[in-house]
């Protein structure tokens, strides 16, 4: 596909796959192709204005760790959110994360990142809690 520092569209990726590699009629599943191939520890880089490409240097990791992270936190957040609603509404009585302990830690480990941020951005912007008053 030409330049290793390029990204490659979807639709020229579908279309090379087709027309190169005997596959027709791929394009509803080139998208779960490609993520059983992450999940077998293929590093893709995908990036939110699209396109795919191998890493191949470390602004290519820190672009696929960030558009991971850029859809995992906010749906931390709103599992969080839904989980306190819940809960909230039900008197405590229902908590949709108790028995998945998983989701709990999930939660759990989002406020104390959340924490740490606040406490840093408070730092680096001179504040302190008296100052909130």
């Amino acid at each position: 596909f030409g330049d290793k520092k390029e990204w490659i569209q979807y639709d020229e990726l579908l279309s090379y796959v087709n027309s190169n590699c005997g596959f027709s009629k791929l394009k509803d599943s080139l998208r779960y192709h490609i993520g059983k191939l992450k999940e077998y520890g293929v590093l893709i880089a995908s990036r939110s204005g699209g396109g795919y490409k191998l890493p191949c240097c470390v602004n290519d990791l820190e672009l696929f760790i960030n558009n991971m992270g850029s859809k995992i936190v906010p749906m931390i957040d709103r599992m969080k959110k839904a989980r306190d609603i819940i809960k909230k509404s039900s008197v405590n009585n229902l908590d949709i994360v108790e028995k998945k302990p998983i989701y709990k830690a999930l939660i759990t480990s989002y406020e104390g990142v959340k924490a740490q941020q606040i406490a840093l951005d408070t730092r680096l912007s001179g504040k302190t809690d008296e100052s909130k008053i």
